[in-house]
């Protein structure tokens, strides 16, 4: 069955900087800089320097925008990072400051007719998470194939359910899952037999 979709800008959709990808290529370090090229299948590109001296933390991004009148427009500034004490007690977490909203965050977008790449909030409610732009009556469908999608990825993994005597982790995780597909299901196709029923009159 299709995925009834609107055509709302989507996270999804939009050019992204993930704080994590960044993280786990070794950005942020104290008294290091790195840098990258950030590419996209649009085409899309950026150059990020991150910079870490002292108690300043921030990146800049450097790539090239076409305004509303086709000039080619040469955007390089700076976005800072705030860094927060771990609850645990363990180093430091670091945060993206929005330029555009001052407001934390970990993902930033450049999308809408941007040229500067912001949190989700500075936005103002125009741009939406996926889940968000399907339309109610297929919520609950493409709920269930989101899970198995996750539940195909944790099976194709090998690992033993238990361990000690104990469920694992990956085995609470699989069973939490299924427990919410089977109710997805049952709620997604009991929502398709009122639509036929009302349709047709056809009792199912």
């Amino acid at each position: 069955m299709g995925r009834n979709y609107t055509t709302k800008a989507t996270t999804e959709g939009a050019l992204r900087i993930e704080l994590k990808l960044l993280l786990d290529m070794g950005f942020f370090k104290p008294k290091q800089k790195a840098s990258t090229t950030l590419s996209w299948t649009s085409g899309a590109s950026i150059y990020i320097t991150g910079t870490h001296l002292g108690d300043e933390v921030y990146m800049r991004l450097q790539y090239v925008v076409t305004d509303s009148m086709g000039e080619k427009v040469e955007m390089n500034y700076k976005i800072h990072l705030d860094r927060v004490p771990s609850n645990l007690g363990r180093g430091e977490i670091l945060y993206f400051i929005c330029p555009s909203t001052g407001n934390r965050c970990r993902i930033l977008y450049c999308t809408l007719g941007s040229h500067y790449f912001a949190c989700k909030k500075a936005y103002k409610n125009s741009l939406y998470y996926h889940s968000q732009t399907v339309s109610k009556k297929y919520r609950d469908t493409d709920r269930f194939f989101t899970l198995e999608e996750r539940l195909e990825k944790l099976y194709s993994r090998r690992a033993t359910k238990y361990y000690n005597g104990k469920k694992t982790r990956r085995a609470k995780l699989i069973d939490r899952l299924e427990r919410e597909q089977e109710i997805v299901d049952i709620r997604r196709w009991s929502a398709l037999a009122n639509m036929f029923e009302n349709k047709y009159g056809v009792n199912l």
